[in-house]
């Protein structure tokens, strides 16, 4: 090719986008990624007053926000400018989110207030995903994507070097469930000042050229971006300049119609039928607080608009909509790629802990006033145990759970008031007698419970105080109501204790040894399929070079070995017949580790309660579970759904739960590991390893070579602590129902005590109930508009199913069926008169998705 000259063979038109890729938080802080918004949006209006041909895409509504709140008459520039056509809404997400690490309701509520967001200001939605910096893309986001109103998908991340999943820069990408969106990969980059714009036109079309020879259509992205800046005026001249020398095809255009078209085109296109990954693998461990305070804070206000709805069914309590939908914006501005994937600056995380903090208190406030607001409607008197107190246990799951659960409370001390009723009070004025308290469910039946210490220190300090675990069965969204009785009529139910030695753990399901030097489990022997689990000599904390950047953009494995924590020191902290616990504290380094291992009196798992003090450099922690399923299958966790895997040893991305069945229909079992917090794994030859971190400098870039004379801040410096849970089972992921456990273990059962007083509900209630036995009622809130009420049906097994779903107080009861991986949301109108419907992602009406009611 040559400079003046026509270079172009084959005609192709080449559809010029301006565009400004804005990180709001990366290599700097919330503060400056806020006030650059302003910049580049004031530039972007500047550009199109100059240049009437042109236009700018801009997505974020998080950005539209902070613009309508504080520049009003810039934000009304910007309303004309869409009217016009020459500002496009693109995106349709709240922030440029990543897409592995959030929990699958998170990844809708992205959509839910972008989309109304810009539906009430600008009277339309987006119709484009865009999603240019995002480093992967889970295989749930074609069903959430369409249910959102989006018809196309925009993505840069992975490059055709990163991955061998995308056969070409255009193809249809067609989603577990069926559902097909058509995506566009960004050639090179989203980016383009005024001297790379040409090559980055030659780049495309060789790309084209390659694997569509018969389109002849490309798209070209150009402007300043990563800090803002979009269109220069250089740039822009200098496509005019080329449209006169080089490429007469080359025009200013928008996405919405290059997908125009392309349209002719899309039976021809390829179909890719998987998960679009890797552009960076380590960035899924790195920065563990984040991840964290992601998946607790988003189950927790799951939890709240749950409990909400309930206590809003009783009469007793408005729905309080607008703090919750400000605490989840809170969620989902840090859900930002740079912010989530731990590849931003030290500094930005203190907003983020912010961010966080607020929406999690905005949680723990709804939950209380709501549960208090419950349990005034419910009769918790008890004619048969007067002398008792009662508190109340919430299931926030859609399905009964049976679960171990710790109560503290104060020991009662009946006195008589002048009022003549009967209270409970601890004055502290004199030592209690010794009594022999009964644990009751709602109908009386005595409960089998274990004593604990209390929270305090020392239980001398509070020794009026009384902490019981016991086992408690709730039914699905509702309560059962316990009390403490305290009449003597009988004595505690006493069951004999589980067995637990130096090393090990063992009740009737399973017995577990552990190696004495390394503290790791060596044996998992499960007694009723009579199997060992995991193959000697295992263990259970690895360390391994970490001798990448802080995204992992070289890493395909973390598999350079280093060595393993030792020196394991044990201590039986419990004995009981509900739960004993051994502590094991090993070191690596100058690093301790602390696991308390739980097992309980009913079941096969293992639960692990774990802190360490890390304090190493550029080195990878993993805890690694050697099973004996080495030839097995490998299911993982993903937004809203899963994906089966090869066990390469590769890093991965996932959520709550990783799986590894047999196969074998007839003697099939398999072990899964559950987490609250992480999003890295990795599994070779049946090695199940959950990534607890990696620890290279903050936000280290290859190219650059960091050394201690730059003095850098290393990542995971400190004390970091997460439950997991080990949980073997017979037939596969689906017979053991592992995703149903791992919702349970985000959202565990809560205790809320309670009065004695008369009311209308009953002791035991449940206020939505379903026989579709694979599905998850992931989000009960209220509707965006109206006073109807949403419901999240999500499919968890890959299994179509159909049943009903009840709702006592609103005395309705309609028809559901479910697709396999479906996302089904239904709007419930509180009128009893009014017909449940289906809706989509956004809670706009689809047409003919009426529910038989």
């Amino acid at each position: 090719m040559h400079d003046g000259k026509p270079e172009i063979i084959l005609p192709y038109s080449i559809h010029a986008i301006g565009h400004a890729h804005l990180d709001p938080v990366w290599q700097w802080t919330k503060p400056e990624g806020y006030h650059e918004v302003f910049a580049t949006f004031r530039s972007a209006l500047d550009r199109l007053n100059e240049f009437p041909e042109i236009c700018f895409a801009a997505g974020s509504a998080q950005f539209y926000h902070w613009v309508a709140e504080a520049a009003p008459e810039m934000f009304s520039e910007i309303k004309a400018r869409v009217l016009e056509g020459r500002w496009l809404l693109v995106g349709g997400w709240w922030v440029e989110a990543d897409t592995n690490c959030p929990s699958g309701e998170a990844l809708v509520r992205q959509g839910l207030y972008a989309q109304r967001f810009f539906r009430h200001h600008f009277g339309r939605i987006a119709t484009v995903g865009f999603a240019p910096d995002t480093f992967g893309h889970s295989w749930t986001l074609p069903q959430i994507l369409t249910k959102q109103g989006l018809t196309a998908y925009i993505y840069m991340r992975p490059e055709p070097h990163e991955s061998e999943a995308v056969p070409a820069p255009l193809f249809r990408w067609i989603g577990a469930d069926g559902s097909i969106i058509t995506t566009i990969a960004i050639i090179s980059s989203y980016n383009a000042a005024s001297s790379e714009i040409k090559d980055r036109i030659r780049q495309t079309i060789e790309r084209f050229s390659q694997t569509l020879p018969h389109i002849r259509d490309i798209m070209l992205f150009y402007g300043v971006g990563n800090h803002g800046g979009g269109p220069t005026i250089a740039a822009i001249k200098e496509i005019e300049t080329l449209r006169k020398t080089c490429f007469p095809g080359l025009c200013f255009d928008s996405p919405d119609r290059y997908i125009e078209k392309i349209q002719p085109h899309l039976d021809q296109l390829p179909i890719v039928r998987t998960e679009l990954q890797h552009h960076a693998r380590g960035c899924y461990s790195a920065c563990a607080d984040v991840k964290k305070w992601d998946r607790q804070t988003s189950s927790a206000l799951l939890v709240a608009e749950k409990i909400a709805i309930m206590a809003a069914l009783t009469g007793h309590a408005d729905y309080p909509h607008e703090s919750l939908r400000t605490a989840w914006k809170k969620v989902l501005f840090n859900q930002f790629h740079d912010i989530l994937t731990g590849t931003s600056i030290e500094q930005a995380y203190i907003d983020a802990a912010a961010d966080y903090g607020f929406a999690t208190s905005v949680a723990q406030d709804t939950m209380m006033k709501s549960m208090r607001a419950i349990s005034a409607a419910i009769h918790t008197d008890d004619d048969d145990h007067p002398l008792s107190s009662p508190f109340i246990v919430f299931n926030p799951c859609s399905w009964p759970v049976q679960s171990y659960l710790e109560f503290e409370t104060d020991l009662m001390n009946p006195e008589r008031h002048d009022s003549g009723t009967m209270a409970w009070r601890n004055s502290g004025e004199r030592p209690f007698p010794k009594v022999k308290i009964v644990l009751r469910d709602a109908i009386g039946t005595a409960v089998p419970y274990q004593m604990m210490p209390t929270a305090a220190a020392k239980q001398e300090n509070q020794p009026y105080r009384i902490r019981l675990l016991f086992r408690a069965d709730v039914p699905p969204l509702g309560y059962q109501v316990y009390r403490l009785d305290y009449s003597r009529q009988q004595a505690p139910l006493k069951r004999a204790p589980l067995k637990i030695g130096a090393t090990t753990l063992e009740n009737d399901h399973v017995r577990i040894r552990l190696n004495k030097r390394t503290g790791g489990i060596i044996s998992y022997f499960n007694k009723t399929l009579n199997r060992e689990l995991l193959r000697a000599p295992g263990t259970t904390a690895v360390v391994l070079e970490d001798w990448d950047d802080t995204w992992g953009h070289r890493i395909r494995a973390y598999d350079r070995e280093l060595g393993c924590f030792a020196d394991a020191e044990f201590h039986v902290i419990e004995k009981g017949a509900e739960r004993v616990r051994l502590r094991v504290i090993s070191h690596w380094g100058r690093s301790t580790m602390v696991q308390d291992f739980a097992l309980h009196r009913d079941s096969a798992a293992l639960t692990c309660n774990l802190s360490v003090d890390w304090h190493e450099k550029y080195k990878v922690l993993k805890l690694s579970f050697p099973t004996v399923l080495e030839k097995g299958r490998c299911t993982c966790s993903i937004p809203y759904g899963f994906i089966e895997r090869p066990m390469s040893g590769d890093e991965e991305p996932g959520q709550a739960w990783i799986d590894v069945s047999s196969g074998d229909e007839k003697n099939g079992f398999g072990f899964a590991v559950i987490n609250d917090s992480k999003c890295g794994y990795s599994v070779k030859d049946g090695d199940i390893r959950l990534t607890v971190f990696h620890s290279t400098a903050w936000s280290h870039h290859n190219p650059e070579v960091v050394s201690e004379q730059d003095h850098p801040r290393y990542m995971e410096q400190g004390i970091h602590e997460f439950a997991y849970r080990l949980i073997p089972h017979s037939g596969d992921w689906r017979d053991a129902r592992i995703p149903h456990q791992a919702e349970a273990f985000l959202m565990p059962l809560i205790s809320f005590p309670a009065r004695v007083h008369p009311g209308r509900l009953p002791g035991r209630h449940s206020f939505f109930t379903t026989d579709l036995s694979h599905v998850s009622l992931s989000a009960v809130k209220k509707a965006e508009d109206g006073d109807g009420i949403i419901l999240r049906v999500v499919e968890l097994h890959g299994l179509p199913a159909e049943g009903s779903i009840e709702i006592p107080a609103l005395k309705k009861c309609f028809g559901c069926a479910v697709n396999p991986c479906e996302i089904k949301t239904c709007l419930l109108p509180l009128d009893p008169k009014g017909e449940v419907c289906e809706v989509n992602l956004i809670e706009e009406h689809a047409e003919g998705k009426s529910l038989q009611t």
